[in-house]
């Protein structure tokens, strides 16, 4: 009730029918871009044309004839714009990560950073503690990714339109590139449910985090952070006395990383801190 009495959501369910009508006609489970092929995450004016897309119409990285080129892309963009949103938040599948800005190919030579990254580099350690760590791993993309994306919707709503939360996250994916792009994007039938009900958990907090950011409230360590009930983080037996936050990739960037682990920490009523490793010093029951 909390929730809904104290923010409005704007819910796009799918940006891009035209694409996923192709790919469920022709089967083609790597198809990721428009009939057209444009890649919608390559079409706007934040660094569009840079090396981490293509002119190319045969790639799947290609950016169109020109920025806002789509109509799709249009109409995220006015979306944002005529609803003056306060936070912009995208899902997509094939990587386990939360990601914050930036992804282009100029701002990973510059190591640019956001003027509100810490803050929503807070907001998806929540995320991550709400969901019971169903992600792998959270940061800002250049670190994370192998590779740039220039012209993204989540880097141009951060930069151009100074939204000062526009997060990517990953609802799936298998580590590695297999050879079957529906089983590296979609879990197997019986772990739909399963996977849904981690990965929904984090939404309420998101969104309570959110309202606390805009009212000016800081969040105390009283258990409003909810996460999937019964579920425990994993022993490591042999190497550390605590749980397996250490094999998550939180960031590259060890100041970060320990801003993320306190974080984490505070959104988990039962945590009883971390070590310089970054382990948990003892399992945690959400």
């Amino acid at each position: 009730r909390f929730l809904l009495e104290n923010s409005e959501l704007l819910l796009i369910g799918l940006a891009n029918p035209d694409g996923r009508r192709r790919l469920e006609r022709d089967k083609s489970y790597c198809w990721r871009g428009m009939a057209n092929n444009v890649d919608l995450n390559r079409n706007t004016d934040w660094n569009w044309g840079g090396t981490g897309s293509s002119g190319n119409i045969k790639s799947e990285e290609y950016r169109g004839k020109a920025p806002f080129s789509e109509p799709e892309t249009r109409f995220v963009r006015d979306v944002a714009v005529e609803n003056g949103v306060d936070a912009y938040m995208s899902m997509h599948t094939g990587a386990r990560f939360i990601f914050v800005p930036f992804s282009d190919t100029a701002s990973k030579q510059s190591r640019r950073r956001h003027e509100t990254t810490d803050d929503q580099l807070r907001l998806a350690a929540h995320m991550w503690a709400a969901s019971a760590g169903f992600f792998t791993g959270a940061g800002i993309v250049y670190d994370k990714n192998d590779y740039t994306a220039d012209g993204t919707l989540a880097d141009f709503i951060g930069a151009k339109l100074k939204v000062p939360y526009s997060l990517t996250f990953e609802l799936y994916g298998v580590p590695g590139d297999l050879d079957n792009c529906f089983e590296q994007f979609n879990p197997p039938s019986a772990d739909v449910q399963q996977t849904l009900a981690r990965f929904h958990g984090m939404y309420p907090s998101a969104v309570e985090f959110l309202i606390q950011a805009r009212l000016g409230i800081t969040q105390g360590g009283d258990g409003a952070f909810h996460g999937s009930q019964g579920v425990q983080w994993r022993r490591v037996e042999g190497d550390s006395p605590g749980a397996d936050l250490h094999f998550v990739d939180l960031s590259t960037n060890m100041t970060e990383r320990v801003m993320v682990l306190k974080e984490i920490c505070g959104a988990l009523p039962a945590c009883k801190g971390f070590n310089t490793a970054g382990w948990l010093k003892a399992a945690v029951t959400l």
